[in-house]
């Protein structure tokens, strides 16, 4: 393409500039050949004369020519750029780069003596025709010439020529330049200057910003700082008013914020923080040459400028130094803290001079304002920044003097007064070392807070409790004195003077504003929510612990600065109470707010004292009209942990509070601080031989006031376990014991108790001591009973703590002594004598509740407290005198048992009368007038009751033992073979049992699949074992760990693992039964939670446990949620691959169906069809038969064959699970039989079969496949589960299902369906007690014949004996040995009969889980040896090298015993005969359990016979029976009464 003209014109243009730029060496002659400023170009040389003219034009100076070469140039490549238009951007650009490039560059294809001329000129002639370019185009700008677009584009152009030239000028780092000494660093000049003055001059949208562009695209810093440099000037000459019409802030902010304010990432960080300085410095500068003017448009200007600059170092601070901490912190290389603060420090520095010259100035509105606005967000928010570290390096006291200089310049306004400011810099002042930094602080507050208006509102006393709080803490420092008494006296006369002009505002019925109201109206802004939020959880609830809010502080760590603003906000709240109409709410609440922020930060408790200590002073002064309890509420703070932890706190507090404890302080005041002390001690045990003199000086006083006092702290200190030396306080006691105060003297007596129990004194000692100070004989009652009721009380305090007496290691027994272990000491014989005396003759039994004194009453209380704590030996009852007794007629005093007789008929006497005398406490109190206090007696006295009973039935079980109880009348006989009515178990037998420890020993030292199955069994098997919820879970995930990571796959150990899953889930799931309603929610949660972190730890056998969870929880509102959760989970986990295994999946399946069968869910059929697939499969299906048990054991509610809906859908649904499994079964077999189809028909149409011992008479023995013997053992399992529903259909159907099982051979798992059969045919009458015997000898025989299969008629044989009520001895002997022969390996067998072998030592001792039994249950006629015997087979055969099969069997069987143990299982449910259980249950004659049952079933009649609430004799009657039961738990008891007991 040809150029255009424009593009000659350029070209000839640069032409002459390149030619213009050579200069000629005048004084080098003409035709002197290459002179050393000749050149040559074109042939021609210039002496030859025919280019004189160029020659000599070139010899002018070169500023005019190529000034108008540059002129020249801009205005043709303007007229290009109009020429053109905006849509030959390519052209004009290219068009700029050619001349950018000459300017930069010079001549391309110059020769060496061309380029040593420019290097001779410096460039100076390329920079003035650069500077003329671009200053014509600048004008070509300003003076509005062209159209908008060109201006666009060329402004566009421009920007980039910016970095082009430096690119051309100024290569990158590493890189040499080959165009030195042409156009050079002028012309990149010349281009920034001239776009800098178009930015400046032309306001519009594309040069908006233009610089702070231009900046960030810049790499050197020599063109940066230029820039700068340009732009601040720039900007300053337009703001004379005759120029732009944009402000100076929005002119400089852009780059301001480009140059300082954004983050810089890279290596460069010196040459940045430089920049910096330079772009503050150039403006500080020329803000200063500004106010010289005096022009209010400059001076408005200018303070508007210093408003955005000390904002924007509020915002550079806080990003900063968190940016470079965070880069230190992760290793990055950044600007140090240390730089940040010193560049923060210059300019603050620099604002704060310019504000005081602004204000030096003529005034100003505008600036006024912006002065005002910029001084408060220095005092608010620039200055806390600064921590003490950063300052340390720093003169802080220049800009402090500043601030006050303009503050006191402003008369008018009041620049940061308000409380956020004072908070601030109250915190500032705390964080402060230096006592020159800490009063120009405190002037500064002075300034701005000692102008506030006479009138102030409820929101400005809290900034007079900052203040006073603030005076109170630096007036420690002597320097800060007078300061810091000036700030109290302002702080003190804003608070009057705002609670007195601001009274009325939210005051509801005389009361003031809450603190808490005040304090979030004062604190503005987020910073200080999270503050707030801690203070008010803190005062929140005052009645209970601070533990909340102590972790509410922990959870929110504070840094140094932010605690010192804790501090101060807790002192200042402190203060501001001592004014409010509510002042003991308010003071306990800011206390509250203190404790819980000390606790946290003990090491502010020594600056918190000062104030609180002029808070005590001030309450001191007021105590004639304050309420007593605002007055302890301080001195109790000074003597609280929290301060006294500290040393220094310590001792600023005992200062204080020992001058509270000398001659002539009031006597309250002074008795009140007497019971500090000893809280003082607890928390630090210096200040004890301090406090323990102080005491001992007030004992001797003529005040009975301070006396009592004293022998109280005295007490409390000996409680509080503090007095060793008791040599040193013996002689006070002594002296208390004989005071004319009884109070005085039931202290000495505690004292004296409290010693006795720190084994500091000896019981014996203090008793004798007693007797003789006292002067009192202490054997005898009535001398006692004339002592005053307080000293009575004390006394039968102390007689409580008697006890045998101790051995001494280097005296030897005499002969005939230490059999019997240390006897009672003779004073605790006394000692008990006298208790029960003084039970025996006290009054209070016979009294009216309501009119019964309160002193008699706790007196009575004391002496069963007393005697509730000693054992049967102290007590004195004998066994052996007990067990020689007839119960009935009363020894004479003459025989040799009548003492111990007697105090045991005192003793039951005693117990009976105090449970009586409780509950009608308890029951009438509301109708006396000390109601609270007398329920609060009568719950201790109803505890030392139940406490003496536990004694007295304890006693009485070890004594008689089983003879302690006898049947429901003494002439009844058990009739001979027949174990149905005994339902007690021997304590022997049960501890032959395996103890949960044992189960959890043989599972850690082989922790697999089966050790965690019988884990899983002894969870809760001993009482003694019972944990917490969160503990069983622990122990349950480890065992579903290793169940998961090894699954037992056999159907006879799979379904003990299903069984011992389902039974730990149902024990954690009744756990919950337990716990309070208000705590139930909490821990359902921490157990979903759990479960589902199973999903992710344990895998698919997490889901097991899940479903097994919401199969045992109960249908309430709590466990809805959870419950839906887990069901659609494992409904959706069918579908999207959940479950790896098959059978899994179908089990869990099954379980869910489970617990929506027992609303009739509509989705329970598809879960059945879902599982019904499975069964066609020839594999072990046991996962999706026992799924569908669960469901058929789910639907064993209400009458089947009812005529409601719900009734009809549970008995198809039974049916045609039953069918299912016949169907299955059917297909096992080797020939499918038809008569089983028959009989499937049948049940499905719930047609009854008459002729069923005809029809059933067809079927031969039946045989099954050898593939499909695992999956009918399944079947089997699950078949059991049907014969309740069959038996409720049809008898016929069930005989004939019962039949079809029978002609099972022996060893394909029959067992599991026969005992379930034979059990309900027993209860329903189907079969006869002939028909079990003829059953039992043809198991018998098959068991003797030691024939294949012979371990599952084992099982059988076991369970058959157990239901047969006719004496089976051979049969049951024939069970024992033969699983000894196999267990002890006398015997060959296979593996599967030694597991069924195995199951059958465990059905002879009980019945287990999956054995037709719902919960573990031991046999009422089981033996000890035999136990035991069997316990020792399994952990002989659990550990030795036997066969892993056997292996795991014999471990799981262990567990399945261990379960027989649990307590609530040990006894039947019920007992079929009729009449109350309470009848059935009777004791041994004259026995306490004799008395204590009678008492139990009058109080049970009588709750019934009173059925309303209110009425006193069933109040009384309910905690009679809830003590009686307490005292009735740890016996064994006959029958369900134990059951009765648990439940209660």
């Amino acid at each position: 393409m040809p150029p255009s003209q424009h593009d000659k014109e350029v070209a000839s243009l640069l032409s002459r500039i390149h030619t213009g730029c050579r200069f000629v060496d005048l004084e080098d002659p003409p035709g002197g050949g290459r002179g050393k400023g000749g050149a040559k170009r074109g042939g021609r040389h210039p002496a030859d004369g025919r280019d004189i003219a160029n020659y000599l034009r070139n010899a002018a100076p070169p500023d005019e020519v190529h000034g108008q070469l540059g002129r020249a140039l801009a205005r043709s490549f303007v007229g290009s750029l109009e020429a053109s238009g905006r849509d030959d951007g390519g052209d004009n650009a290219e068009r700029g780069e050619r001349i950018l490039r000459a300017l930069c560059c010079g001549e391309e294809g110059a020769d060496d003596e061309a380029r040593s001329a420019l290097r001779h000129s410096g460039g100076a002639n390329y920079a003035s025709a650069a500077s003329a370019f671009f200053g014509e185009l600048a004008t070509y700008f300003c003076n509005g010439e062209g159209g908008g677009g060109i201006k666009k584009v060329l402004e566009g152009q421009w920007e980039n020529w910016c970095i082009r030239c430096e690119e051309l000028v100024l290569p990158p780092e590493g890189i040499p330049s080959d165009h030195n000494g042409r156009g050079g660093i002028g012309v990149l000049n010349a281009c920034l200057k001239g776009y800098v003055r178009v930015c400046f001059l032309v306001v519009d949208d594309a040069t908006s910003g233009g610089c702070a562009r231009i900046y960030e695209r810049l790499v050197h810093y020599s063109s940066r700082k230029y820039l700068i440099r340009t732009c601040v000037v720039h900007a300053f000459s337009q703001s004379d008013g005759a120029g732009p019409t944009i402000s100076l802030t929005d002119s400089l902010s852009p780059l301001f914020h480009a140059c300082v304010l954004r983050p810089r990432k890279g290596e460069k960080q010196t040459s940045y923080h430089e920049e910096r300085r330079l772009l503050l410095q150039e403006i500080l500068r020329e803000c200063s040459s500004a106010l010289h003017l005096q022009a209010d448009k400059a001076l408005g200007e200018v303070a508007i400028l210093c408003e955005y600059l000390t904002a924007s170092l509020e915002s550079f601070l806080k990003q900063s130094v968190r940016a470079s901490f965070i880069k230190a912190s992760d290793g990055h290389q950044g600007e140090s803290v240390e730089d940040v603060y010193e560049f923060g420090y210059d300019w603050l520095r620099g604002v704060c001079d310019l504000l005081t010259k602004l204000l030096s100035t003529k005034k100003n509105d505008v600036a006024t304002h912006a002065v005002s606005k910029s001084i408060g967000i220095i005092i608010s928010s620039i200055l806390p920044q600064f921590t003490p570290s950063s300052m340390s390096s720093f003169d802080m006291e220049p800009i402090y003097l500043s601030l006050v200089s303009c503050i006191k310049l402003q008369p008018n306004d009041k620049p940061g007064a308000n409380a956020t400011a004072a908070l601030r810099l109250g915190s500032l002042a705390l964080n402060l070392e230096d006592d020159a930094d800490i009063n120009a602080v405190c002037e500064i507050l002075l300034a701005i807070f000692g102008r506030l208006d006479d009138t102030g509102t409820s929101g400005d006393v809290f900034i007079g409790g900052i203040l006073t709080a603030l005076g109170c803490v630096v007036r420690c420092r002597p320097s800060c004195y007078d300061n810091a008494t000036l700030l109290i006296k302002l702080g003190e006369s804003i608070g009057s003077r705002s609670r007195t002009d601001g009274s009325s505002e939210s005051e509801v019925e005389g009361q003031g504003p809450h603190l808490m109201d005040i304090l979030i109206r004062s604190l503005s802004g987020k910073a200080f929510q999270p503050l707030i939020g801690i203070v008010a959880s803190s005062i929140s609830d005052l009645a209970g612990p601070t533990s909340n809010s102590v972790s509410a502080w922990k959870r929110r760590p504070l840094s140094l600065a932010d605690q010192s603003s804790g501090l101060l906000l807790g002192l200042s709240l402190l203060h501001t109470s001592i004014g409010s109409s509510q002042r003991v709410l308010e003071i306990e609440q800011a206390l509250a707010f203190l404790r819980s922020f000390l606790q946290c930060y003990p090491r502010m408790s020594s600056r918190a004292v000062p104030s609180i200590v002029a808070i005590a002073r001030e309450c001191l002064d007021q105590q004639s009209t304050a309420p007593q309890t605002s007055l302890l509420a301080p001195l109790d703070f000074l003597a609280s942990p929290c301060i006294v932890a500290d040393p220094h706190g310590a001792h600023l507090a005992w200062t204080f509070i020992y001058s509270l404890v000398q001659e002539g302080v009031p006597t309250a005041v002074r008795s009140a601080v007497l019971r500090l002390l000893p809280q003082m001690c607890a928390s630090n045990k210096r200040l004890f031989r301090r406090a323990k003199d102080a005491i001992g000086r007030s004992m001797v006083v003529q005040d009975p006031i301070i006396r009592l006092s004293a022998a109280a702290a005295l007490s409390e200190m000996a409680n509080l376990d503090l007095l060793r030396d008791v040599e040193q306080i013996v002689g006070w006691i002594q002296n208390c014991l004989t005071d004319d105060e009884d109070a005085v003297v039931y202290y000495a007596l505690q004292t004296l108790r409290y010693l006795i129990v720190n084994e500091e004194l000896e019981f014996d000692l203090v008793i004798r001591v007693l007797e003789k100070r006292l002067g009192a004989d202490l054997s005898n009652a009535d001398e006692v009973r004339g002592s005053g009721a307080l000293a009575l009380e004390g006394l039968v305090e102390l007689l409580g703590e008697g006890g045998l007496e101790e051995e001494d290691e280097d005296e030897e027994p005499s002969d005939g002594e230490g059999e019997g272990g240390p006897a009672v000491s003779p004073q605790s014989i006394k000692a008990v004598s006298l208790l029960v005396e003084l039970a025996l003759s006290s009054q209070v039994a016979n009294e009216d509740a309501r009119r019964i004194s309160l002193s008699n009453a706790r007196i009575y209380s004391r002496i069963f407290g007393s005697l509730a704590g000693y054992s049967p030996q102290v007590l004195g009852l004998d066994a052996e005198s007990i067990r020689a007794w007839n119960g009935v007629d009363a020894p004479s005093e003459s025989e040799e048992t009548y003492e111990d007789v007697k105090r045991f008929l005192d003793l039951k006497g005693i117990a009976m009368a105090g449970l009586s005398t409780a509950t009608q406490l308890n029951a009438g109190a509301s109708s006396n007038d000390d109601s609270d206090d007398l329920k609060e007696i009568a719950g201790d006295l109803l505890n030392s009751v139940t406490s003496i009973g536990k004694t007295l039935l304890q006693f009485e079980e070890e004594t008689h033992g089983s003879f302690l109880f006898r049947g429901g009348s003494s002439s009844e006989k058990t009739p001979k073979g027949k174990t149905g009515n005994q339902t007690r178990v021997s304590k022997a037998v049960m501890s032959a049992l395996p103890s949960a420890q044992t189960i959890q020993q043989i599972y850690q030292s082989d922790p697999r699949a089966a050790g965690a199955v019988a884990n899983l069994y002894a969870i809760g098997s001993s009482k003694s074992l019972l944990v917490q919820t969160e503990e069983m879970l622990l122990q349950i995930s480890d065992c579903l760990g290793d169940i998961a990571s090894e699954p037992l796959a056999d159907p006879t150990l799979a379904l003990q693992q299903v069984c011992a899953t389902m039974r730990a889930m149902d024990i954690v799931a009744k756990s919950l039964q337990n716990v309070d309603e208000s705590a139930k929610e909490e821990l359902l949660g921490r157990i979903f939670a759990q479960l589902n972190e199973w999903q992710d730890t344990v895998g698919e056998y997490a889901y097991v446990a899940m479903a097994s969870f919401a199969l045992s929880l109960d249908d309430s509102a709590q466990t809805y949620s959870g419950v839906s959760d887990i069901e659609q989970t494992i409904l959706e986990g069918r579908d999207n691959y959940l479950f790896e295994s098959e059978d899994t999946k179908f089990l869990c399946l099954g379980m869910i169906g489970a617990k929506l069968s027992r609303t009739a869910d509509a989705r329970v059929s598809g879960l059945i069809d879902s599982i019904e697939e499975s069964l066609h499969e020839p594999r072990s299906c046991f996962g999706a038969v026992f799924g569908l048990a669960t469901v058929l054991s789910s639907l064993q509610t209400g009458n089947i064959n009812g005529t409601d809906p719900t009734d009809a859908w549970r008995k198809s649904t039974a049916q045609r699970i039953i069918c299912m499994l016949l169907t299955a079964l059917n297909t096992c077999l080797q020939q499918e039989d038809d008569v089983i189809a028959q009989l499937i028909s049948s049940i499905e149409n719930g047609e009854a079969l008459d002729d069923i011992a005809d029809f059933l008479s067809s079927v031969d023995a039946l045989l099954v496949q050898d593939r499909c013997a695992e999956k009918m053992k399944a079947i089997l399992i699950g078949l059991g589960h049907a014969f309740p529903f069959l038996s409720a259909i049809s008898a016929p159907l069930f005989r004939g299902v019962f039949s079809i099982a029978d002609k099972l051979p022996w060893g394909s798992g029959k067992a599991f369906a026969l005992q379930a059969a034979y059990k309900v045919a027993i209860d329903t009458g189907a079969l006869q007690q002939e028909d079990i015997l003829e059953a039992i000898a043809d198991t018998a025989s098959h068991v003797e014949s030691l024939a294949p299969g012979f371990g599952d008629a084992l099982l059988s044989l076991a369970s058959l004996c157990r239901i047969c009520n006719d004496t089976v001895k051979e049969e049951s002997d024939l069970v024992g040995t033969t699983c000894k022969k196999v267990l002890v390996g006398t015997e060959r067998v296979g593996g599967e009969d030694t597991v069924l072998s195995i199951l059958a030592a465990c059905a002879a001792v009980g019945e287990f889980l999956g054995a037709g039994s719902s919960t573990p249950i031991i046999h009422s006629g089981a033996k000890k040896i035999g136990v035991a015997e069997t316990v020792k087979m399994l952990e002989e055969l659990a550990s030795n090298d036997a066969e892993a099969k056997s292996r795991d069997a014999a471990t799981i069987g262990l567990g399945l015993l261990c379960a027989m143990g649990t307590p609530s299982h040990t006894r039947r449910k019920a007992q079929k005969e009729k009449g109350s259980e309470l009848d059935n249950v009777h004791a041994k004659d004259g026995t306490a359990m004799q008395a204590f049952l009678q008492e139990t079933k009058q109080s049970y009649s009588i709750l019934h016979a009173t059925p309303s609430n209110g009425d006193s004799k069933r109040v009384a009657a309910v905690g009679k029976l809830q003590a009686l039961f307490s005292s009735l738990e740890p016996i064994a008891m006959p029958g369900s009464f134990s059951r009765v007991i648990e439940l209660t």
